[in-house]
């Protein structure tokens, strides 16, 4: 995973730095996709391409769902907004709460609709779940104090002080 976080980021400098456009070019098949959501799907196969099995198609959900809420559907919108209000930290820290949540709520979902009393309940549940992924991974950011480019000993730090948090 922590590979896919540092080329998450360094493919959001691009789209920083140089545009959307550009940061796409690299990637085979992104920018002749016929819709958003295909090249969405292009991207997070790109930047997840060494994970293989259930652990891959976990990580490319996230990164597709965080790709999604930064990207948009538009192809004329594509992201430029959020990420220079938000920068590449932005989409790291949407990625990882995203996929914490997702590996949660994997293991829990079901649980969590055998005690529900009903949908309303179920989703509130899920939202709960949702707030609590998000605390920690925000709180871990905090403590890393993560200065410049994420390198892979860094991204790993990360990673491990989500997974503490999460196991304590």
């Amino acid at each position: 995973m922590s590979r896919t976080v540092v080329r998450l980021e360094r493919w959001a400098a691009i789209v920083i730095a140089e545009g959307f456009d550009t940061a796409i070019v690299n990637i085979p098949g992104a920018k002749t996709s016929e819709s958003v959501p295909d090249m969405i799907r292009t991207i997070a196969e790109y930047l997840t391409k060494e994970v293989k099995g259930s652990k891959g198609d976990l990580l490319r959900k996230s990164l597709q769902e965080a790709l999604f809420l930064t990207i948009g559907t538009s192809r004329r919108r594509s992201g430029q907004t959020f990420f220079l209000r938000r920068g590449g930290r932005g989409l790291l820290r949407c990625f990882l709460r995203l996929h914490l949540f997702n590996i949660v709520w994997l293991e829990t979902s079901e649980c969590f609709r055998a005690v529900a009393g009903s949908q309303k309940t179920f989703v509130h549940d899920m939202q709960s779940v949702e707030h609590v992924c998000q605390r920690i991974v925000d709180s871990a950011w905090r403590s890393q104090n993560i200065r410049g480019t994420l390198d892979q000993s860094s991204a790993i730090k990360l990673i491990n002080k989500i997974e503490s948090a999460l196991n304590s």
